[in-house]
C-alpha cells in the first residue's frame, strides 16, 4: 500500500500513511495523524475509495 501510495497519489498521502505505519503505537503521533485525517478527509476518503473502485478485481485477486 505505501509504495503504491507513493507512484500514485499526492507525497503528502503517502508521507502521512507512512507515519500511521511507523508509529501506530504512538498516542501522541495517532492524534496528529487522526487531527490530519479529520481536516483532509472530506478530500481524501473519496479519492481513495474511487482508488479501490477502479482497481477492485486487481485487490480481490491479491486477497485470494
Amino acid at each position: 500500500m505505501r509504495q503504491s501510495l507513493e507512484v500514485l497519489a499526492v507525497p503528502e498521502l503517502a508521507r502521512r500513511y507512512a507515519e500511521g505505519m511507523d508509529s501506530w503505537r504512538d498516542p501522541e503521533a495517532r492524534r496528529a495523524l487522526d487531527a490530519w485525517i479529520q481536516q483532509h478527509g472530506v478530500n481524501v476518503i473519496p479519492w481513495l475509495r474511487g482508488l479501490v473502485r477502479a482497481n477492485r478485481a486487481t485487490i480481490e485477486e491479491l486477497l485470494s
